[in-house]
């Protein structure tokens, strides 16, 4: 009789102890969730290229893999400098000044991003319909294409202090988006000049950081690199960008440089996906803690998506559903991340 007695002592200071955990861990996992839902509220402040996949397969592309007509309507409204954002030519132009990149305080200058993705933006609105767009689609095309070098980059003017570069670097980013215009400009007009263009400003694909190209090797796999820099920042949206250009090169040419190129690009992605995750987050590049915040995180979710609908590989795509999960499926994320912080904090207190 005793003995059941201290049982039930013993199963009712259990069961309270139980309730008082569950009460104070709802108490508590709110507030250890809290930096995690300002994440969530900052990469849902500001629009972004969205996802889309309409044409992902012939061998004449035309949609790109994400919705540049965002880019298209920044340029217009003044977004990288005063309204039309164009010069007399049409071309887009960035003021420095007023939007700085990394430290970039240059005055206004042509950045081969900002008119590759206007390029793709309008060749997007001219796909739906507005049939004067073409018109600035071919001027970007052709600003992309006078401005290759001999050796097939294109030259930034401005520097990046943050970065360490100087006037005249090069970026991966800049040469697969100029690619991706070239192609379909080729296909719009089988203009063969647009075709060479594309295979030119390929070239630097095929040379290493240190030989004037964008391509780094190491025992971690072959990266394309957005900035040149030592060591390699692997910033990631600027790689897949420039894996776009190399898909669509391969579509129109079905090079096997290329295609060995971009195998071993998308192999490399793979083997280092979980290096980008960081306490239940996404990193923006390697070489910092940066995390990708705002645009820049649904960005990558979408890049992710599209990269693994273009390389037909799973692996991929898995990851990107899954970093989309505080995006898509708040609430169950949110539980799951309390029950990580809970034992993260209380890891810490024993081990202190």
């Amino acid at each position: 009789m005793q003995n059941h007695s201290l049982r039930s002592v013993v199963a009712t200071i259990l069961m309270l102890a139980l309730v008082a955990g569950i009460a104070g861990f709802l108490w508590a996992a709110p507030k250890w969730t809290e930096s995690d839902k300002d994440r969530i509220r900052a990469a849902r402040m500001e629009p972004y290229q969205q996802l889309q996949l309409e044409d992902i397969e012939d061998d004449t592309p035309t949609h790109y893999y994400l919705d540049m007509r965002l880019i298209a309507h920044y340029v217009r409204e003044g977004e990288y400098a005063e309204p039309p954002g164009v010069d007399a030519a049409g071309i887009p132009i960035v003021d420095y000044t007023r939007k700085s990149v990394g430290g970039a305080s240059n005055p206004e200058a042509y950045n081969p991003v900002t008119i590759s993705q206007y390029a793709l933006g309008r060749y997007e609105e001219y796909l739906r319909g507005e049939e004067a767009a073409i018109t600035d689609f071919l001027i970007q095309a052709e600003w992309l294409r006078d401005h290759l070098m001999a050796d097939g980059t294109l030259p930034f003017t401005i520097s990046v202090p943050s970065r360490g570069l100087e006037p005249g670097w090069i970026s991966a980013m800049a040469q697969g988006e100029a690619i991706s215009v070239f192609v379909r400009a080729y296909s719009e007009t089988a203009d063969q000049e647009y075709l060479d263009a594309a295979l030119l400003a390929f070239q630097p694909f095929t040379r290493s950081l240190d030989d004037n190209g964008v391509t780094f090797k190491d025992e971690t796999g072959t990266w394309l690199e957005e900035y040149p820099q030592n060591p390699p920042s692997h910033v990631l949206n600027g790689g897949l960008f420039a894996a776009f250009g190399l898909y669509d090169l391969l579509r129109v040419t079905d090079d096997d440089e290329v295609r060995e190129l971009l195998d071993d690009v998308s192999d490399t992605l793979v083997d280092n996906l979980a290096r980008y995750e960081s306490d239940g987050w996404v990193l923006y590049e390697l070489e910092s803690d940066q995390l990708a915040g705002k645009t820049y995180y649904p960005l990558q979710v979408d890049q992710l998506r599209a990269f693994g609908s273009i390389m037909n590989d799973d692996r991929i795509t898995s990851v990107a559903d899954r970093w989309a999960e505080p995006l898509e499926h708040e609430a169950r994320w949110l539980i799951k991340r309390s029950f990580v912080r809970g034992w993260e904090r209380a890891k810490a207190r024993f081990e202190n």
